[in-house]
């Protein structure tokens, strides 16, 4: 179920400030329907047309109910569904109504006419889906009821139906023709393989129980009942279609629907636009669709990047490497477009998305010993990284090196403290590393005068230090260094670090929240501040889930790409198991 509600939550307006629970969560979703459906029919109340609403829940609750999994929304759901659909039909006839305000004229009369009916029973099915709405009780975190505020619809509906009574008697009063014979229809522009309904008035004064509708010379027998029919006809065809019926008595009206073709709609996955590094491959899926959400297969789409085209046909995965063609295109974003051109029944459709290209993460390891710095430079994936300029930096000094198959060696004696630094190039992302090396004989090798004090500190002091050392590091079972500081679960539950890092993600600062826990768990260790990520995930390899965390912060910190909700994810299940939740 909490997938399916992860799901959800995508679908729901942007929250912020506290944390909410699941019945919140569906709260502020449905008032927020409620809201709108407030200004829809405000409009109307001013005689200006409002607009039809729509909700993608619904599309969520069929999966639950495909799926049979159970949840709180599918308790309220139908009511929200009914209030929706009385809503939008209330909408659209009562638009109907402003557009065929002038019932002098025959056939305005008659749209108007059952265009207000129709308002009527929907303002019915809408007061009945309200009541239902007023008994619903949500709670909040601290068991707080909460209940929908249906106030503002109920004071428009009120109005409305003010009008509507003034209306009724306008329409006492002014009766158009006796006798006549009208028809028009629910729209006059229709896509192709859809219906259209044709409505109709017929009065001479007899009793007519048919009349014969005709659309493109095809005839239709059709039943009247009060004086009043209607019928659906399929439009199959593209171009202007004319419907107007006969009867014994005379003929109606001619009215013209145009038929379009089917339009149509291209999803790529992922949704937003990507953000990638050179030498990685990139996956774009593709999906083409029908203005019904219908997929179409088997349909030739085109994409263009880079300055060519290439032909497929849906659906289809996509698959690409970032190699040299894109280096000038580095902390730019590379436009792909996907492109249908139609056909003899689908309407063109196209979509662009974008891949922000951006240069190869790096990272250098370096150590100090024996009067040299030995390291490595190494691309994100590890990858080690042959002829690239490196640069020391030692107080006011620079030193330069390159690297063969990735390895770099400097000698200097006296070392204390010093800057690694790589460039970087048009192809990788520069990078550097702090080393410092302390030692109990740094500094006493310059002094000509101390030879006494030196031969003193390596036959007595320095023997005793190496057996304190020794007893110190086996004295526990013979742990190892490594195994000694993984003490980490008190010092980690005392910076709270989950607890910051839920307060950041409250507030959408996904990526400040991943660095931010990522660098306290560090802190946490009591590591020391020249080791790399890498070497960190090395040594404390023995920390369920600490590779994950430390990947997932690479790209996020060296390579600036934003979390996705999976990465967020992982630290919340690797921050909960570390303090025991």
């Amino acid at each position: 179920m909490r997938k399916v509600f992860l799901i959800f939550l995508i679908l729901l307006p942007t929250i912020t400030g506290a944390q909410f629970g699941e019945d919140e969560i569906i709260y502020h979703y449905f008032q927020g329907l409620i809201d709108k459906g407030h200004e829809s029919l405000q409009n109307l109340t001013y005689n200006r047309k409002g607009e039809e609403i729509s909700a993608e829940v619904f599309n969520v609750t069929e999966n639950l109910e495909k799926y049979d999994i159970d949840h709180k929304l599918l308790e309220i759901s139908p009511s929200f569904k009914t209030f929706l659909k009385s809503l939008n039909n209330i909408v659209l006839n009562y638009n109907r109504m402003i557009d065929h305000r002038n019932i002098e004229n025959s056939q305005n009369f008659s749209i108007f006419k059952v265009s207000l009916k129709n308002v009527l029973e929907n303002i019915a099915i809408l007061n009945r889906s309200l009541d239902e709405i007023d008994n619903i009780t949500l709670r909040d975190d601290k068991e707080n009821i909460l209940r929908f505020n249906t106030t503002n619809i109920r004071k428009d509906i009120d109005e409305i139906l003010k009008n509507i009574k003034k209306y009724s008697k306008k329409l006492e009063y002014i009766e158009p023709e006796k006798r006549g014979f009208f028809v028009y229809v629910d729209k006059d522009t229709v896509y192709l393989n859809s219906k259209v309904r044709v409505y109709g008035y017929v009065n001479y004064g007899h009793d007519l129980h048919s009349i014969i509708l005709i659309h493109n010379n095809k005839r239709y027998v059709v039943e009247v009942k009060n004086n009043s029919f209607s019928k659906d006809i399929y439009i199959k065809t593209l171009g202007d279609h004319i419907i107007y019926g006969i009867s014994s008595f005379g003929s109606s009206n001619k009215v013209v629907v145009k038929c379009l073709k089917i339009p149509t709609y291209i999803e790529v996955y992922p949704r937003d636009n990507l953000t990638a590094h050179l030498e990685e491959e990139i996956n774009l899926e593709v999906h083409l669709y029908d203005y019904y959400g219908h997929p179409l297969e088997n349909r030739t789409v085109y994409i263009k990047y880079l300055n060519g085209e290439f032909r497929y046909n849906t659906p289809l995965n996509l698959r690409f490497k970032l190699d040299d063609r894109y280096i000038e295109y580095v902390n730019r974003s590379v436009p792909v477009d996907i492109i249908f051109k139609g056909d003899n029944v689908y309407n063109f459709s196209e979509k662009r998305c974008y891949i922000k290209i951006l240069k190869i993460p790096t990272y250098i390891t370096a150590n100090y010993d024996n009067g040299y710095i030995v390291g490595n430079l190494y691309d994100f994936k590890n990858n080690p990284l042959d002829n690239k300029k490196i640069y020391l930096t030692v107080g006011n000094n620079t030193y330069s090196t390159t690297t063969e198959n990735g390895s770099f060696r400097f000698q200097i004696s006296k070392f204390k403290e010093g800057r690694i630094t790589f460039k970087g190039d048009r192809k990788y992302a520069s990078s550097s590393k702090e080393l410092s090396y302390g030692s109990i004989l740094g500094g006493l090798w310059s002094s000509s005068d101390i030879y006494p004090l030196l031969f003193l500190i390596f036959v007595i002091v320095l023997p005793f230090t190496i057996f304190k050392i020794y007893k110190e590091r086996y004295k526990l079972d013979n742990k190892t260094e490594k195994r000694e500081e993984q003490k980490y679960l008190d010092r980690n539950t005392k910076l709270d670090i989950l607890h910051r890092f839920y307060k950041l993600v409250e507030n959408k600062m996904f990526r400040e929240a991943v660095i931010f826990a990522y660098q306290l768990f560090i802190r946490s260790l009591n590591i020391k501040r020249s080791y790399t990520p890498r070497e960190i995930c090395k040594v404390y390899r023995e920390i369920p889930g600490i590779k994950t965390i430390t990947e997932i912060f690479e790209r996020i910190y060296y390579g600036d790409i934003p979390p996705t909700k999976k990465d967020v994810e992982e630290y919340e299940r690797f921050l909960r198991e570390k303090e025991g939740n």
